[in-house]
């Protein structure tokens, strides 16, 4: 059996636990040595991709996406204007990650001027792609009510939905 499973490079919405799942249900055969079975470490790859999208095109993205995220969090007041710029280039390409997490800043009013009305665009956008962040931002606006009809029944099944999908 496989154990000591471990995420090397996470891309987080609920992925690295499906990666995990799906590698504890493979089959091996163990390595051996003079016949006998011994430990041995592997790495696996595992890719998700959305359907209809061109793999190698998506691991830049991510690559990009993942980058452009980390930057933002560290703040560093310098390098946030360029991170931004390419999170917004990336939801100009209509990748789901960057319209989810470009519309909580609308919707927040962080690094750019709050516009719920583009939060909602790219939240709906990004949720028909499922993604969890999409969620999240549709569940507040819902919970808000100034740019849709304030609904906490369905926020709150679009938080809940949010929160299974990998959204803490």
């Amino acid at each position: 059996p496989l154990c000591n499973i471990r995420v090397l490079s996470p891309i987080g919405f609920g992925l690295d636990e499906a990666a995990v799942a799906a590698a504890r249900q493979w089959k091996f055969k163990p390595a051996t040595e003079d016949g006998n079975p011994i430990a041995h470490e592997a790495h696996i790859q595992v890719k998700f991709t959305y359907e209809g999208m061109d793999p190698d095109r998506d691991e830049k993205r991510r690559t990009r996406f993942n980058l452009a995220l980390a930057t933002i969090q560290e703040a560093k007041p310098e390098k946030v204007p360029k991170a931004l710029q390419i999170m917004q280039s990336l939801s100009d390409e209509k990748y789901p990650p960057a319209d989810a997490y470009m519309a909580l800043l609308y919707f927040r009013g962080s690094l750019v001027r709050e516009n719920l009305f583009k939060a909602l665009e790219l939240a709906n956008r990004s949720n028909g792609k499922d993604d969890p962040l999409g969620m999240y931002v549709l569940a507040l606006l819902y919970f808000d009510g100034r740019v849709v009809d304030k609904d906490e029944i369905r926020g709150r099944k679009l938080m809940k939905e949010a929160s299974i999908a990998g959204r803490p």
